[in-house]
């Protein structure tokens, strides 16, 4: 049963399993029964899944100590290891050990590296050749003569068991327990870190993200370090070793309300997750994901990011992760085992809008004319940008005069005004206006800034024509034609390049002239306008002013009244005198650029947070939608119907949908999501005590991602007995977004929101 062997180098404890035995006692469970010992409690995992995380000291040394609890106890060690070579001598006892030991070594996915199991030595040394990766330690107790089984990845016991044979040879697994030491050697593993300043948890003391030198790449060059180099330029990584942040451009000027236009080029491929500080607070907050677990193919994808109208003006950082799996890279701090992080300053910059245009009416050459630009107080305008005028009259497109804006400021007051030499209007500036006169009669001499072809350089008037406000890589040529099919669509390689900030167009009364702008004026209804422009129709009347700082008076078509395209997707007003909504009363600065918010709110009681004053939910331009139509508004419209949205505008309440629920019943809900790109998240809360408020436990209903278009089915159950003094009536608030909410209140960069009145029937 027990013995002594004292010409043997081990002990062995037995439950009858050897030949002839003749008292089948269970050791093992005698001693840890007695005086209720028990088993020691396990120190290390006992599956890959499970491993026991350990960090090489100095990045090189792994040396510890375990125990073999039970026999059925495997441990389990993960590491990381660079290129080279592991070693690591694996001793028990010198004296008598119970533990006879079996070792392995495996990769990242589990594929088995090597093994040893030597049979005269309960101790064992292990070596094995590595790449850079995490890796895995085997260790378990085994008997004398067991095998390995590659099919099983198990260590078993021969056929015929020899300790079970006429004489019994060598000893089972039964007892093969105990003590174990480990010296250990290890290739030092480096990984890429990012560099942006460590309030967004970059080093490794923060916890900051750190990919291992193997796997899917951004861009085609990913170096490795031993920690983050973080820094206010973000450029701490390039610095260091390989410049490896090729993977991401920002193709545009990014600003609060636009569209930040970035490509992102791999080699490689994989799952790509991405973060923008659009609120400056100097950390990633979870609303500002704004690329979510995308499956990023091999080649170059490009992406257009909606940039909050909340977004911070100044200096802000970006933060791209990719992997092979999207649990690898779905927080932008912690470590993985493969892919690359590349951080990037970015800049947000003012808006800037072509604020007023005022032209001689036709055939007037007396130079009063000036062009008003606005934007930030004291915001200097970038090099390579351009104020680029188009014709539009017959054959347009043509490029007729381009003012090269590069370097100039904006005044105190957020004004850039450019005046022709005598102007009657100079007087009338405002002094903390920036102001630019020409030296010359007209639009010539600017200090060589203005080019001109093809009309009077008095009048800006060319019958029909387009203001473009752009930057571009270089100066557009004269003569160039943006529209070479002449369809009024601008097309072609020389517009291509332009990121446009702002557009006007101006249409007079013959047929068949273009115009390219967001927004199109036209005196009598000639004209082609490209498709998904908004227009202004001004009736006979000669329209002297491409916007004006003034407040609108009443329904009429010289009063500017408007409908909504349905969608969302910009422009967003449709201005004509044939649609029934009015900006009777509402503040216009620019009518490219109307100044109350183009955004989508809710219509429930306000208790519910639905006005702009009560913290609303309010949804930006473009993202996904709910069902098929978005509509936008000023401000929530909240009514005990929840019908305010609906009636002001179109209906857009039609991307959920909501059967009869009954109080303790299971009912499917249906909600419908479209125009999802780069994933979205969809929510719902229901008012299930119908006091006002989704605030309270169980009311968050729905949450959710999604990666593409379809409709997402819902088991929702109504508490019993909640809703007895309001005979079954409450609200419902459904939402959804390219970034992740905080809850039912509150702006997001895109997406919609739509809400419900709806009755659960008692369970009586």
């Amino acid at each position: 049963i027990m013995g002594a062997p004292f010409s043997k180098t081990t002990t062995h404890w037995s439950d009858g399993n050897y030949f002839n035995s003749t008292n089948n006692q269970d050791d093992l469970t005698v001693i840890t029964t007695t005086n209720g010992l028990g088993y020691r409690q396990d120190d290390y995992g006992n599956t890959r899944g499970a491993a026991t995380a350990m960090v090489p000291v100095n990045g090189t040394q792994l040396n510890f100590d375990g125990i073999i609890e039970q026999n059925t106890d495997v441990d389990y060690i993960r590491f990381d290891a660079g290129n080279g070579s592991v070693s690591f001598n694996i001793t028990t006892f010198s004296d008598r050990p119970n533990l006879n030991v079996f070792a392995a070594l495996y990769d990242s996915s589990g594929t088995l590296v090597t093994f040893v199991n030597p049979k005269n030595d309960p101790g064992a040394i292990l070596t094995a050749s590595v790449t850079t990766g995490t890796y895995y330690l085997r260790i378990e107790g085994v008997g004398s003569d067991d095998v390995y089984n590659s099919t099983s990845d198990a260590v078993v016991a021969p056929t015929p068991q020899p300790y079970n044979q006429n004489p019994p040879l060598g000893f089972s697994d039964y007892g093969s327990l105990g003590f174990y030491f480990v010296t250990g050697s290890v290739p030092a593993a480096t990984a890429d870190y990012g560099d942006a300043p460590d309030s967004y948890s970059t080093t490794d003391a923060a916890g900051g993200p750190s990919h291992l030198g193997t796997g899917p790449i951004l861009g085609a060059v990913r170096d490795t370090e031993s920690d983050a180099n973080p820094g206010p330029n973000a450029n701490g990584d390039d610095n260091s070793g390989i410049d490896d942040e090729d993977g991401v451009q920002f193709l545009n000027i990014i600003v609060p309300g636009g569209t930040a236009k970035i490509r992102v080029t791999s080699v490689t491929g994989g799952i790509l997750d991405g973060w923008i500080d659009f609120d400056g607070s100097g950390t990633f907050d979870p609303t500002e994901q704004v690329i979510l677990d995308f499956d990023l193919p091999v080649g170059v994808t490009d992406f257009d990011i909606p940039v909050p109208q909340t977004a911070a003006i100044g200096t802000t950082y970006a933060r791209f992760r990719i992997a092979a799996t999207a649990f690898d890279v779905d927080s932008p701090v912690g470590s993985v085992n493969n892919g690359e992080v590349e951080d990037y300053k970015i800049t947000v910059k003012p808006r800037q809008v072509i604020n007023e245009v005022l032209f001689n009416t036709p055939g007037d050459n007396t130079g009063k004319e000036y062009i008003e630009l606005r934007s930030a107080p004291g915001t200097l305008i970038d090099n390579g940008t351009y104020l680029v005028v188009v014709e539009g009259d017959g054959n347009g497109g043509t490029i007729d005069m381009v003012y090269n804006l590069s370097g100039l400021q904006y005044g105190a007051n957020g004004y850039l005004v450019l005046l022709q030499k005598d102007s009657p209007y100079a007087s009338l500036v405002d002094p903390d206006s920036t102001v630019v006169t020409s030296t010359q009669v007209g639009w010539r001499d600017f200090g060589a800034r203005v080019f001109i072809n093809g009309f009077s350089e008095n009048n800006l008037e060319n019958g029909s024509q387009t203001y473009f406000l752009i930057n571009a890589p270089a100066r557009p040529l004269l003569g160039g034609d943006i529209d070479a099919d002449n369809n009024g669509t601008p097309d072609g390689s020389i517009y291509g390049v332009w990121d446009i900030l702002d557009s006007v167009g101006f249409i007079d009364s013959n047929v068949g002239d273009q115009a390219y702008g967001a927004i199109n004026f036209r005196t009598s209804g000639g004209g082609l306008t490209p498709t998904g422009s908004v227009s202004v129709d001004s009736g006979a009347a000669e329209l002297g002013y491409i916007g004006r700082n003034l407040i609108s008076e009443g329904p009429a078509a010289a009063g500017w009244v408007g409908g909504v395209i349905s969608g969302g997707a910009a422009p967003i007003w449709v201005l004509s005198s044939a649609t029934p909504n009015t900006f009777n009363g509402r503040p216009l600065d620019h009518i490219g650029s109307l100044n109350f918010d183009q955004l989508d709110f809710g219509d429930l009681p306000d208790s519910y947070n639905t006005t702009k004053a009560n913290n609303g939910a309010s949804h930006g331009v473009g993202g996904p939608i709910l069902g098929t139509v978005k509509d936008v508004e000023s401000d929530g419209s909240p009514t005990t119907g929840a019908n305010g949205d609906d009636n002001l505008s179109s209906d857009d309440e039609d991307g959920v949908l909501i059967p009869a629920l009954k109080e303790g019943t299971a009912g499917v809900v249906s909600v419908t999501i479209n125009n999802v790109t780069a994933g979205a998240f969809v929510y719902g809360w229901f008012d299930w005590n119908a006091n006002g408020s989704f605030a309270d436990a169980g009311e968050a209903v729905i949450s959710q991602s999604v990666a593409a278009n379809g409709t997402v089915n819902f088991n929702v159950t109504a508490p019993i007995g909640s809703f007895d003094t309001t005979n079954g009536a409450t609200y419902a608030r459904f939402r959804v977004s390219t970034t992740a909410l905080a809850g039912p209140a509150g702006a997001a960069a895109d997406g919609e929101v739509e809400d419900y009145a709806i009755t659960v029937l008692t369970s009586a």
